[in-house]
Order: structure tokens, then C-alpha cells, then sequence
């Protein structure tokens, strides 16, 4: 196995898919590009219902998603998610959404988020979480 540029973590991630629900195209292609270039296998929807859908079908090892969304908003998604199982993690994020993104964010944690962001946010933040939700960071992530 030729393995000797990648990390044990690197390894690991290989086929691990991440599904990242958000209705701005460009911010979930910018997720979307940052994960697949840290080895993940990225899923992508564009509303809680699209999301649902592919997590039913796909089973990602992990969801991030925005909450307010056209069609299904990320909270009716989450409940759904969380209904099925408890044990996926669930990023969910936040803009600022006319000063109410915190209180959205506090019912994402009420139904059983792992973790929460308010955009913009660092895209560090984001992959220490992903590593430390998916078990991944035990090489320790480096803060600065």
C-alpha cells in the first residue's frame, strides 16, 4: 500500500461521505470543495428535503447543515434525522438571518445537534469539528 505521504486520519477518511445541505450554491460549493480536499466524499443538497432524501439514501457519516432553506428548513430536516437515529453527527449553521440565527441555532442544539457555527466562520473551526465528531483528530489539530 502506498501510503507513506498520507496521515493515519487521511486513511480513514477515505469513501467517508459528508453530506452538506445549503440553498446559497456558493457557500455549499465552497464546503463541498473544502472537505473533498481534506479526502472526504462530499454529498450535496440544496434544501431539507433534497438533504433528507440523500441522507436516507447515502448515509453520510456526517451532516452539515443550514436551517433556514425554501421547501424544508434544516430544523425540519434535523428532526427527521434525529427521529431515525441518534448517533450521525449533525453540524448545523447560521447566518445572521435578520439578527434571529442564534435563536435558530439554539433549536438546532434543542433537537439534538453535536455542534453549531454562525457564518461566516473560520474554516479551520470547521474542520476541527468534522475531525472531532468523526473521531479523526487524534493526531491534534493545531490552533492559531
Amino acid at each position: 500500500m502506498q501510503a507513506e505521504n498520507r496521515s493515519a486520519a487521511d486513511l480513514e477518511k477515505v469513501g467517508m461521505a459528508v453530506l452538506v445541505v445549503d440553498d446559497d450554491m456558493q457557500f455549499r460549493g465552497y464546503l463541498a470543495e473544502l472537505l473533498d480536499s481534506q479526502g472526504f466524499r462530499v454529498l450535496q443538497a440544496e434544501n431539507g428535503r433534497e438533504g433528507l432524501e440523500m441522507y436516507r439514501r447515502h448515509h453520510p457519516a456526517l451532516v452539515i447543515t443550514d436551517i433556514v432553506m425554501p421547501e424544508e428548513e434544516g430544523i425540519g430536516m434535523i428532526w427527521h434525522i434525529r427521529r431515525d437515529t441518534a448517533t450521525v453527527p449533525i453540524i448545523a449553521v447560521s447566518g445572521g438571518n435578520r439578527g434571529y440565527g442564534e435563536d435558530y441555532l439554539r433549536m438546532a442544539s434543542k433537537l439534538g445537534v453535536n455542534a453549531t457555527l454562525t457564518k461566516p466562520f473560520p474554516h479551520r473551526d470547521l474542520l476541527q469539528l468534522v475531525g472531532r465528531l468523526l473521531g479523526l483528530d487524534r493526531q491534534g489539530a493545531r490552533d492559531g
